[in-house]
């Protein structure tokens, strides 16, 4: 499995994908004890940016930012609600099953 999985540290606003489809999950700050609020709704915004034309890609977010998917300019295709410790957070689900192929109606 090693030639297929990787595990990376970082930050994710600048790494390049390391292939043409595949899954990423992360578990960004969430403001509360690593970074302020209004920083890590900055991270959101630039890890969407980012990500925005990362076609074949299924990202997994988990966040305690109620407002995720505004800051990073997408609607979830699911989101579940979790705790992580004490922490209230949602899990964001963005995958392939959500999107149309281009050029079919349905």
């Amino acid at each position: 499995m090693g030639d297929i999985i990787q595990f990376r540290d970082g930050d994710a606003t600048k790494m390049s994908l390391p292939a043409d489809k595949g899954v990423l999950i992360a578990n960004p700050p969430y403001g509360q004890r690593m970074l302020e609020q209004q920083s890590a709704q900055r991270l959101y915004a630039a890890l969407g940016r980012h990500l925005k034309y990362a076609d074949g890609w299924n990202f997994f977010i988990i966040t305690s930012e109620p407002e995720f998917e505004h800051f990073f300019g997408k609607k979830a295709t699911k989101k579940r609600k979790l705790y992580n410790g004490m922490i209230k957070c949602d899990y964001y689900m963005y995958t392939d099953s959500g999107r149309r192929p281009r050029g079919k109606q349905g």
